[in-house]
């Protein structure tokens, strides 16, 4: 994986000769770099620079491969719990998460790329509520129904703890576990959300807060918090 994330990064410099785009490909979380071909690498990035300030919050929404389906790319700088907040607010405007991926820069440039599925006459309902994401206080996200399987694995991956999420699709669900892993100080480093024929198998990558593997108690931990935001029928 590394070699060809390389050969990918070398792929994407090569279309580039602005030095600011540079160093970002260059510095891009490999599972993020694997995630995208070399050009779409190059137009995500562009959205980065210069980097965004405060609470600045930029939004490119661009249509997908069917009529009420778009990929909707996030930049904006780091905080606790932003992932949930974003996907609260893409689930408060009717929105439903078809898929996912997330990257953190060393100077705390996040950009997070969604594909999502809903009506276009809510599309500038949806930026101004990512806009207004990252203000105010983050509320806890309940769900109806049964909690998903939580599954934790702690050899998939050299420093981070694999967790995943599979069960039927809700909207809001991304958002519920979101929050669950920021309610008990977990760092989601990359996720992979895949939605088909009406289940999600969601895989996050995560660490405690001091970027370590979870400890057997803390991913119990995280199966309780998961199951305490859901209201079974």
């Amino acid at each position: 994986n590394d070699s060809f994330a390389e050969m990918r990064r070398g792929q994407a410099r090569e279309l580039v000769s602005d030095t600011a785009l540079v160093d970002r490909i260059v510095h891009a979380p490999t599972t993020y770099v694997l995630a995208h071909e070399p050009d779409v690498l190059v137009e995500q990035v562009r959205l980065i620079e210069p980097a965004p300030n405060g609470r600045d919050v930029r939004v490119s929404v661009a249509n997908g491969a069917a009529t009420d389906q778009f990929f909707v790319s996030v930049v904006c700088r780091n905080q606790k719990g932003l992932l949930s907040r974003l996907t609260a607010a893409i689930a408060d405007s009717g929105f439903s998460v078809v898929s996912a991926s997330l990257a953190t820069w060393p100077d705390d440039t996040v950009l997070d790329s969604f594909v999502v599925v809903g009506n276009s006459a809510a599309l500038d309902n949806l930026k101004s509520q990512l806009q207004k994401s990252v203000r105010g206080r983050l509320r806890p996200r309940r769900l109806p129904g049964t909690p998903p399987r939580i599954e934790i694995d702690n050899t998939l991956h050299p420093w981070h703890t694999i967790m995943r999420a599979s069960g039927p699709d809700r909207i809001g669900l991304l958002a519920m576990l979101t929050y669950a892993l920021h309610d008990v100080d977990v760092v989601v480093h990359h996720a992979s959300v895949d939605t088909a024929a009406g289940n999600v198998d969601d895989s996050f990558e995560i660490s405690d807060a001091n970027g370590r593997k979870l400890t057997d108690s803390a991913a119990a931990e995280i199966a309780g918090a998961v199951a305490a935001l859901c209201d079974p029928a």
